[in-house]
């Protein structure tokens, strides 16, 4: 099979084009490389931005893909709050671009990647396919209305296009600058001795993720998943940020810093979220590796990192 990758530079594109690489099939990458990483051997990339139609379309045909993932996408709270024009023109336009480069050529499938954060903040809890988008800012919008143009074009054209929508996920290859997420940044600063900062008072609750075991859900909704239709990768076992900060503190050996800053709540911050995986189950998918194993893989990966920079 052959499978082109938007975003497959990036954190979780990475990893699911490693996978795909191992099973046999061939992968083309397409990344503007604004923020992702060349960390994948064996592939075809070509640097490309996804609202350039015309550089996607020819990569595209050129190419003849079986199958497209699209993963390209502005995300991370900093980066957004700061670039919300980029936001929406990449995650709303340029999803329509893959979109409709992808049905021209008559692809098998597509898997458009969501978000959880469309669900908002409310307290129903766990989050179901079934619950009505609650957005109320940039991101979560954008990638609402990304999905909803995916939906249009299944209805009306018959696109093949089916949407996930993955809770919190980690593991390594993921950015632990200040644009990137919780845990590997809580991860960085422990190893640098530097305190940990945390937004608002810690009782916030999240859902996370190894990012093995949301590739292995994506690749499932690939190949078993109902076109049209929307599918949770949850990793089923929430914990408040303040119990992950104690939980990080155990695990790495002490430094000279443990330290915990306490930071204004930041605006639009979802204060509980995590979701059910019922339906994923229905497809023989479910979360295999603990939250504790994970860290372990995640903290090991940024070790090496800071064992291979110089001085």
């Amino acid at each position: 099979m052959k499978i082109v990758i938007t975003g497959g530079a990036g954190f979780i594109g990475s990893h699911l084009a490693l996978r795909y690489l191992q099973q046999g099939d061939q992968v083309l990458i397409l990344d503007n490389m604004s923020t992702g990483k060349r960390v994948v051997k064996g592939a075809e990339f070509a640097q490309i931005d996804i609202l350039d139609q015309v550089s996607l379309d020819r990569a595209m045909k050129a190419y003849q893909p079986d199958i497209v993932c699209h993963l390209a996408a502005t995300l991370g709270v900093k980066r957004v709050i700061e670039q919300p024009l980029m936001t929406w023109e990449t995650n709303v336009i340029g999803t329509l671009n893959v979109m409709n480069s992808a049905r021209e050529i008559g692809v098998k499938k597509i898997l458009n990647v969501s978000t959880s954060s469309i669900y908002g903040d409310n307290d129903r809890n766990p989050k179901l396919e079934s619950f009505a988008p609650n957005s109320d800012e940039v991101y979560s919008i954008s990638k609402t209305s990304a999905e909803a143009y995916c939906r249009s074009l299944f209805e009306e054209l018959g696109l093949p296009v089916v949407t996930v929508r993955p809770f919190n996920v980690y593991g390594p290859f993921q950015d632990a600058t200040p644009y990137g997420f919780v845990i590997c940044i809580f991860i960085r600063n422990l190893l640098e001795g530097k305190p940990l900062t945390i937004f608002g008072d810690g009782t916030q609750i999240r859902d996370f993720m190894f990012v093995d075991d949301c590739v292995n859900g994506m690749m499932k909704v690939v190949n078993s998943g109902v076109d049209g239709e929307a599918y949770n990768l949850s990793g089923q076992r929430p914990i408040q940020i303040l119990d992950l900060a104690h939980k990080l503190q155990e695990m790495i050996p002490p430094t000279k810093c443990r330290e915990i800053d306490f930071a204004p709540k930041r605006p639009k911050d979802i204060y509980r979220r995590w979701g059910s995986s019922k339906k994923m189950e229905g497809l023989g998918w479910s979360p295999k590796i603990s939250l504790d194993s994970g860290l372990v893989k995640t903290i090991e990966y940024f070790k090496q990192q800071s064992d291979r920079r110089p001085g």
